[in-house]
């Protein structure tokens, strides 16, 4: 591994506005040079973001810019992975950034802890700055961590050993959303021996009106709905696959957690505008693959009048267009 410890991946689309931003909060972790490698996956960008990467790398020789046809971050990330040196691998989205100092206090003291994954928390960008904070939040295996807080939606909250990643081949579907999700989850599926730490240090940017998860315009929002239906069918696959149905708790916040992310489609879904038949198209699926219908496992009337509502959305278009009316208001 050339005595490298870590291997920041970055994905990058049209990042122009963001990604000078996310490389400094990286190279201010308090890390040496020739202790981790930072490397950029340009996703076929096509305004001024490669320049700013070739720009930073005057300054950074640690800093690594690999390009690619558009193919989605999920393949970039696959790309970096392939070419990555470091003993553990930390994923950053280009429009985020890191907590300073985060990385060499938090969380290069546990990488040679035997674990093969380590979690940590992140705040929302403009929220109160966290202080770093050291200590072990969580320590075991990854099914008690799942039972106890579900399957995360993220994927950059975690540090994953690299030989971890090489032995179970894994690598991201190519989603436009979602994909970070499935990874994440077969990733804890596997049941590894894992820690979480209390630290945080990842700040998560929703301010970007060009986030692939919130951007509105409806030709968007109907693939970002059909491309969850796809997760949630991959999500089932894998808890079947890992025979997780034999353990009820866990099965339970395994379902209660893709029942977020139907709940997620069904907003993208609002969010475009689709034809009757575009509608009926998504309503077979939906059936076909086991997304519909929705079921709750929670003892909240709110919760369940939601999933009631949610179902008839999916299932009748009339239903999907007038509650598209109520949304306005």
């Amino acid at each position: 591994m050339d005595g490298i410890k870590l291997s920041v991946i970055v994905p990058m689309y049209n990042s122009d506005a963001w990604i000078k931003r996310c490389l400094s909060s990286i190279f201010q972790q308090g890390l040496n040079d020739d202790e981790f490698e930072v490397i950029v996956v340009d996703d076929g960008s096509h305004d001024g973001s490669v320049s700013v990467v070739k720009s930073l790398q005057q300054a950074y020789p640690n800093l690594i810019l690999l390009r690619q046809e558009h193919e989605g971050q999920g393949k970039a990330r696959n790309h970096a992975l392939y070419e990555a040196r470091g003993e553990w691998v930390v994923f950053v989205d280009s429009d985020d950034t890191l907590v300073t100092m985060g990385l060499k206090f938090a969380l290069a003291p546990h990488f040679d802890d035997s674990c093969d994954i380590i979690g940590f928390r992140y705040v929302i960008e403009g929220e109160t700055e966290p202080v770093i904070s050291v200590g072990v939040g969580f320590k075991g295996f990854a099914h008690d961590y799942v039972r106890e807080n579900g399957l995360p939606k993220h994927c950059w909250n975690f540090a994953y050993r690299l030989d971890f990643l090489a032995k179970n081949k894994m690598r991201f579907h190519h989603l436009m959303v979602g994909e970070d999700s499935v990874f994440t989850a077969q990733c804890l599926l596997m049941n590894p021996q894992m820690i979480t730490l209390n630290a945080c240090l990842y700040r998560y940017n929703v301010k970007n009106p060009d986030r692939v998860t919130t951007k509105s315009d409806y030709d968007h929002a109907y693939r970002c709905a059909m491309d969850t239906v796809r997760c949630v069918n991959d999500l089932f696959d894998l808890v079947e696959k890992y025979s997780v149905e034999y353990n009820s708790e866990l099965y339970n916040q395994c379902i209660d957690s893709i029942n977020h992310h139907k709940e997620y489609m069904v907003d993208r879904f609002l969010a475009a505008d689709v034809s009757k038949e575009q509608h009926d198209h998504v309503w077979h699926v939906c059936e076909g693959t086991g997304f519909y219908p929705i079921y709750s496992w929670s003892a909240s009337e709110v919760v369940n009048v939601k999933v009631k509502r949610d179902n008839k959305i999916i299932k009748n278009y009339w239903a999907y267009r007038i509650y598209r009316f109520l949304r306005k208001y």
